[in-house]
């Protein structure tokens, strides 16, 4: 959450399991990625990308990190995220995308953004 990158790769170093389901905090769970794009922490983001983390790995209600970056108006981590191959097609549990969440949160620049990656993916594979 802090998004000390040390302590991120001391507690990897130390065995930490870089997907693991964290439900201590947030009983739908969270993996130290989903944390990194809710606290907009685009240095932890690229870290724990680069150490094997799965970019569009879904918690308990089926949010992405992109989905927390979304929701929390995280635009930084948002833009990490789709550089990195993130997939703004991806729905929750609840059949919305993340340009969806970002909506109803009235984070209106990031859902735009969202938006305008969706369709390119979509145009991309047309």
């Amino acid at each position: 959450m802090s998004g000390d990158t040390v302590a991120l790769a001391r507690a990897l170093a130390d065995g930490a399991k870089v997907d693991s389901l964290d439900v201590r905090r947030n009983p739908n769970g969270r993996r130290a990625l989903n944390w990194a794009a809710w606290y907009d922490r685009v240095p932890a983001i690229r870290l724990l990308l680069a150490r094997g983390a799965a970019i569009d790995s879904a918690n308990h209600t089926g949010f992405t990190p992109l989905h927390h970056a979304a929701e929390n108006g995280s635009k930084a981590a948002a833009a990490a995220l789709l550089e990195a191959g993130a997939d703004p097609t991806v729905p929750n549990g609840q059949g919305k995308l993340p340009a969806e969440v970002a909506r109803e949160q009235a984070h209106f620049e990031i859902a735009l953004e969202l938006t305008a990656a969706a369709e390119r993916k979509a145009g991309a594979k047309n």
